[in-house]
């Protein structure tokens, strides 16, 4: 066997002289199974089946009988819909799934001619035909010449947390958790942060903009989305660019937008002027206070003194007492 032939088939070869790795070969986990370890919903799996991105043993088991699923091909659903996750096109990530699944066969089988060269990563990245590169990244050699941006998926790291889980279903064991739990702070012009104060609660508790119902709401970001599009798209090779959003559709745009921004800029001086007022009447009564505290301390003061001030003094006490 030799992987390293192109016009070779390395684990066909495997097969044929006998390998078998039981927790990546047999049927032995159910759809429920599936969902716990990959994340997926029951409709994302039941579409990946659907459209046979993942092709499956027991694709058709029978009337009557249960469909299991092999630990390989959960990798490859984890794999697809991770890729899917951070825009991977779902049509192309069959053949990222079957990398993965193919590093995993010859890691546990002992016969990665690979094994010294570190951890396994791919990036993936847009090509201006519509097709995507995977270039393949290893942990002990030098990063390979790679766009300013592109997408990174740790092979190895997935196929271990994958496998951590099917071993942890096989012992009936709780499954390990490994997601990376990041607090991101809430954009400026999200309902949770408004910073702008853009936004209001609706009669029925749903977030809509200032000045504008939940329907118009919604339709001002759809409005807004086409717009952006329209300015942001790249044009073909004549120069050309696909119309998107119509005048009528920017006219009523701008009229939601100017609806809204009005509402906004009244709240905002409406909230300025209360603030206002409730400073100044807590200046009020901090003035008094310490008019009061001043007034009292003096009067101690001349109190404790003697003399003509502290028989006045005396004076007013005995005139408080009766």
């Amino acid at each position: 066997m030799d992987p390293r032939r192109p016009d070779s088939d390395p684990l066909a070869e495997l097969a044929a002289a006998g390998f078998h790795l039981p927790i990546l070969d047999e049927p032995q986990f159910t759809q429920d199974d599936v969902l716990r370890v990959t994340g997926m919903t029951a409709g994302q799996l039941k579409g990946m089946l659907d459209r046979r991105e993942v092709t499956l043993q027991q694709h058709h088991p029978g009337t009557g009988r249960r469909r299991m699923v092999t630990g390989g091909e959960i990798l490859k659903f984890k794999t697809t819909l991770t890729q899917n996750e951070i825009g991977f096109p779902l049509k192309w990530a069959y053949l990222v799934a079957d990398e993965v699944y193919h590093r995993a066969m010859f890691r546990l089988g002992g016969c990665d001619i690979n094994a010294g060269r570190g951890a396994l990563s791919i990036a993936t990245y847009p090509l201006p035909d519509g097709d995507w590169a995977r270039v393949a990244i290893w942990a002990s050699e030098a990063r390979p010449a790679l766009p300013v941006r592109y997408h990174v998926l740790e092979v190895d790291r997935l196929i271990d947390e994958t496998l951590a889980k099917l071993q942890a279903l096989i012992k009936e064991q709780p499954i390990p958790d490994f997601e990376v739990t990041t607090e991101v702070a809430a954009s400026p012009y999200s309902p949770t942060n408004d910073f702008f104060r853009k936004w209001i609660k609706d009669a029925v508790g749903r977030n809509v903009l200032v000045g504008l119902t939940y329907d118009e709401t919604d339709e001002i970001g759809q409005l807004q989305e086409l717009w952006l599009r329209q300015r942001t798209q790249q044009p073909d090779e004549q120069g050309r660019t696909k119309i998107l959003i119509s005048d009528e559709q920017e006219n009523r745009l701008q009229e939601l937008d100017d609806r809204h921004e009005r509402a906004r800029l009244k709240r905002l001086g409406e909230e300025t002027e209360e603030r206002w007022n409730r400073l100044a009447e807590e200046g009020k009564v901090r003035l008094s206070a310490m008019k009061e505290s001043k007034a009292k301390s003096l009067f101690e003061k001349y109190s404790e003194g003697g003399g003509i001030f502290g028989r006045i003094a005396e004076g007013i006490q005995n005139i408080g007492r009766r």
